[in-house]
C-alpha cells in the first residue's frame, strides 16, 4: 500500500477502522461528524491512485463511512 492509504488505514481522532478480507471502512466517531467528512472529502478526492473509495452517505450533507478498495 501507498503511504496516503497506510496513514487513513491507522484511523485517526474522527474515524475508527474496520479491516475486512478486500479492503478496510473509514467509519465516523459521532461528535467528531465535520472533521470526518473532510477525512472522507480527502479520500474521495485523491488523486495517486492505488484504490477506489465507496462513501456512505448520511442523507443530510456528510458521510458515515468510505469503504477502501485497494487495487494493484
Amino acid at each position: 500500500m501507498g503511504k496516503f492509504l497506510d496513514n487513513i488505514r491507522n484511523g485517526s481522532d474522527s474515524c475508527s477502522v474496520v479491516l475486512s478480507d478486500n479492503g478496510f471502512t473509514l467509519v465516523r466517531v459521532i461528535g467528531r461528524e465535520d472533521n470526518f467528512n473532510d477525512l472522507a472529502r480527502e479520500v474521495l478526492n485523491y488523486d495517486g491512485g492505488g484504490f477506489v473509495a465507496f462513501p456512505l452517505t448520511d442523507h443530510s450533507n456528510g458521510y458515515e463511512s468510505v469503504f477502501v478498495l485497494p487495487i494493484p
